[in-house]
């Protein structure tokens, strides 16, 4: 499974809005599930959440982000969780769950605030990362 068909997935899961390749997605994350590939099946999730988002499918979103985190917990990845919990509060807000947009705003913020601190650098410059970052303020 090249890891070309998934960054072209994943192309397609951020622009084509409710056209996303969900179908395209789920296949790749079963082939890197077969192939205990962890980490992109974890991608996989997280787009695949994305994707659903556009054509409102929130109950699904919000299945593949909570998969998503559970693996990226159990991996020790920090980004990738962080980026389902500002996914998570996207969900909740365009469900208008106020208080549960809260919490996943802030547990976005303060996981990239600590790897920032860890790694003592400023993760504001990378992409999809400073907007999560810009809610502390």
């Amino acid at each position: 499974m090249p890891l070309s068909h998934f960054n072209l997935a994943k192309l397609d899961a951020v622009e084509s809005g409710p056209r996303a390749p969900i179908a395209r997605l789920e296949s790749l994350k079963q082939s890197a599930d077969t192939a205990a590939m962890k980490y992109l099946s974890l991608q996989c999730d997280i787009y695949t959440a994305k994707a659903l988002i556009q054509p409102k499918k929130y109950d699904q979103a919000q299945s593949s982000l909570q998969r998503a985190l559970v693996a990226g917990e159990k991996m020790g990845t920090n980004l990738p969780v962080a980026q389902c919990h500002d996914l998570l509060d996207q969900v909740a807000s365009l469900t208008g769950n106020a208080s549960e947009f809260q919490r996943q705003q802030k547990e976005a913020v303060k996981i990239l605030t600590a790897v920032q601190e860890e790694a003592r650098t400023d993760l504001n410059g990378r992409y999809g990362l400073a907007p999560i970052l810009s809610a502390r303020n």
